[in-house]
């Protein structure tokens, strides 16, 4: 059955922690048990449960204490939450639950005043984009699961860890900034055949990423800034990231050279110029890992940075077009024009 459209929401907007402030309707804590659940009565404005259609969850403002803001348990059907604020419902509950799903996509949903902003359990194939989940002990935690994506995702500022995964395997983890946790930017425990890149952990109190225990998780082109305490000369007493696994790969391989993650304590020496630090980065741990190609970060661009080439590129294009016409000009003068020859 088509649900109908209940609600059409313009873009929210974000106060200081991020959080959406407008265009939300009020919405009890919402609770659905197998695709049957998926009704108007339980928050559902639109769709059909199909790939194509999913179910859309939208636009609502859940703020109850209770164990959950949103709970989704034993479906297949699709369906996507989206566009809503849960918030504040407190420090042992959780913003949204997911246990025995598939086929969710949770998307742009702040979820923030709980024990797990987001959690995932015994759920696989799911897709985790554009959260804000800060104010948590957790801010997106994943349990026994497998093949969920989690991409572009703000999880900052939260008691324990931004992102923590428990025997969750093959999962892939891009783009989010996982910032100014108690503890760690992203924490691995158990969890094999996963992927990192393109994360930014800056200034969480332990590390930025720290691995317990798994295998065969690629780490690259992820920025680490001020984890445990580091600043931008390195100290041993004060490495980034922590590898207690198993054949875990802290860099892409490739010709002439891989590319492993940037260090704001491991910059140089980078003889040959080529944007990779010359010695590798040693990660802490009993996997005796290393980063053998980190990249140095680029300096951040400044106004006057960026002042100067601007007048440079617009110096020489003048120059150039002020030649090219002086150039014309006297080719013009050089050239003697006969008048046309009229017939008597």
């Amino acid at each position: 059955m088509l649900l109908s459209s209940l609600s059409i929401f313009s873009a929210p907007g974000r106060d200081s922690k991020g959080a959406h402030i407008l265009s939300y309707a009020y919405h009890p804590d919402i609770s659905i048990n197998g695709d049957s659940g998926f009704t108007n009565a339980s928050g559902v404005v639109w769709g059909r449960g199909t790939s194509s259609d999913p179910y859309i969850i939208e636009g609502w403002d859940i703020s109850v204490f209770q164990i959950y803001g949103i709970i989704v348990t034993g479906t297949t059907a699709y369906f996507t939450i989206r566009d809503c604020y849960i918030h504040h419902g407190g420090s042992h509950h959780y913003g949204i639950y997911l246990n025995g799903v598939s086929n969710a996509t949770i998307n742009n949903n702040t979820c923030l005043g709980y024990y797990a902003g987001i959690f995932l359990g015994s759920s696989n194939n799911n897709t985790l984009i554009n959260n804000n989940c800060p104010d948590n002990s957790e801010g997106i935690c994943i349990a026994y699961s497998s093949g969920n994506t989690l991409s572009d995702n703000n999880c900052s500022d939260n008691g324990v860890d931004g992102i923590y995964l428990y025997e969750s395997n093959n999962s892939v983890v891009s783009g989010n900034n996982c910032s100014n946790n108690g503890r760690g930017g992203i924490y691995f425990e158990s969890s094999s055949n996963c992927s990192l890149s393109g994360n930014q952990m800056r200034n969480n109190s332990a590390y930025g990423l720290w691995i317990q225990s798994g295998s065969s998780i690629t780490i690259w082109n992820n920025t680490f800034i001020g984890n445990n305490g580091a600043n931008e000369t390195f100290y041993a007493s004060h490495i980034q990231a922590f590898d207690g696994g198993t054949n875990n790969f802290w860099n892409s391989s490739g010709s002439p050279h891989g590319y492993g993650n940037r260090w704001n304590d491991w910059m140089s020496p980078d003889a040959d110029k080529d944007g990779i630090v010359d010695k590798p980065y040693t990660i802490w741990g009993s996997a005796g890992a290393k980063d053998y190609y980190p990249q140095i970060i680029p300096p951040i661009a400044t106004s006057s940075d960026l002042v100067i080439p601007i007048l440079v590129t617009a110096i020489t294009v003048m120059t150039s077009v002020i030649i090219v016409t002086l150039i014309f000009i006297k080719t013009r003068k050089e050239k003697k024009v006969e008048p046309p020859t009229l017939n008597q």
